[in-house]
């Protein structure tokens, strides 16, 4: 009977919604605080859910979970970071938009009150936007 209690090995579970492209870092950054993939689900097109789980009586306990913080929030600026990227290049094109528009509609204006010049004058860098 003692023998039997004795194999016994607490275990702790974690999951971690993530995207799919970011899986890889997650899997590989845990396996180093001492948790072992168990499963990973497909949630929709691109997130998965990585399901984990380790011994709870893994020493320096707190050391590790205190790591694994550490880990978490730069996974997160990682993921800020190349989302900023496209925002950026995002807000740009639409600002060049919004400005190519405005030469047009002005151009449009000065059609109307026959000022050809005018007309042609805003309608090239309205083009060009």
């Amino acid at each position: 009977m003692e023998n039997e209690e004795k194999k016994f090995i607490g275990l702790e579970y974690l999951e971690v919604d993530s995207l799919e492209k970011y899986a890889s870092i997650y899997e590989d950054g845990y396996s180093n605080l001492g948790w072992r993939l168990i499963d990973q689900k497909k949630q929709h097109a691109a997130k998965v859910t990585l399901r984990f789980k380790r011994d709870r009586k893994i020493r320096n306990k707190a050391e590790l979970t205190r790591l694994q913080r550490k880990f978490d929030s730069l996974v997160r600026d990682i993921i800020h970071l190349e989302n900023s990227k496209k925002t950026l290049a995002t807000a740009s094109s639409i600002f060049t938009g919004i400005i190519g528009c405005a030469f047009l509609a002005g151009s449009v204006f000065f059609v109307n009150d026959d000022q050809i010049f005018l007309c042609i004058l805003f309608s090239i860098p309205g083009f060009l936007c």
